[in-house]
């Protein structure tokens, strides 16, 4: 069992080794498979939210489905490269940041609240953040909804209980080392750009959402309504390559375009 395991484990880190890559080199050359030009842009700042998906296929070697790795990937399996990629050296820098800031703060206030309960709940939530930190070298799993609300809730959870005590008599100190209110302004601007510059793409990506879906509406009328199968499936074509215009990295678009053909 042991040497069945070893291999299977072997293999699987020759898979993220690829799905790694993926990451990476976008990261440095954006859409340049020769690799001999630097995007500041996105070393600094990344490419943007959904890069990876986007960039992946640029740079995957020609036996990546020899890996077990799926043809449509859209995320690298290293949450750190994920944030690398989409937000680059100062998105990943201040993500760490933030991470560190609530471990330390839970950790410090598991070791000297004065109400036990509290430091239990407390050590509680910062193991769970601490082996989620672990987790996210080889797994996707916070970009899947349950996952990523658990993982988003237990910061929620670990900065509302220190929050519980800032202010008493008992922990005063916790609150003694508050980012002053400029550098705090400064980060909501900067995420705001963020998020701004990632509006653009959200909307196509939205818009090809929905002409994907009127497409599969009329493909799903094509098969019952005989007598208007032909220009139900028209239909479908026509919304199906509008959504491959709005978001060409959709895969399925073009899929059920070949079924429609």
């Amino acid at each position: 069992k042991l040497s069945q395991t070893w291999d299977f484990k072997s293999a699987a880190l020759d898979g993220r080794k690829i799905l790694w890559s993926g990451g990476f080199w976008p990261w440095l050359y954006r859409d340049d498979p020769t690799k001999s030009n630097l995007d500041f842009l996105a070393i600094l700042f990344g490419t943007g939210p959904g890069g990876y998906r986007f960039y992946f296929p640029v740079f995957r070697r020609a036996d990546f489905f020899d890996n077990q790795i799926n043809n449509v990937t859209t995320f690298g399996h290293n949450y750190y490269l994920d944030y690398l990629l989409e937000f680059g050296l100062v998105g990943l820098v201040l993500f760490l940041a933030f991470y560190g800031r609530v471990l330390y703060d839970g950790i410090r206030q598991a070791r000297r609240s004065p109400s036990e309960l509290i430091s239990y709940y407390q050590i509680a939530v910062v193991s769970g953040l601490s082996g989620i930190a672990l987790q996210n070298f080889f797994s996707p799993n916070n970009r899947w909804a349950v996952c990523g609300m658990i993982y988003w809730s237990l910061f929620g959870l670990s900065m509302g209980m220190r929050n519980i005590e800032v202010g008493t008599v008992a922990a005063p100190e916790l609150s003694s080392s508050r980012l002053p209110k400029i550098t705090k302004g400064a980060a909501y601007v900067l995420a705001a750009l963020f998020l701004f510059r990632g509006a653009p793409q959200g909307i196509d990506h939205f818009q090809g959402a929905m002409e994907h879906g009127l497409a599969l509406t009329y493909m799903e009328l094509a098969e019952y309504r005989e007598e208007r199968k032909l220009s139900y499936l028209q239909k479908a074509k026509e919304h199906f390559l509008r959504a491959i215009s709005y978001n060409p990295t959709f895969a399925s678009s073009y899929y059920k375009l070949g079924h429609v053909l």
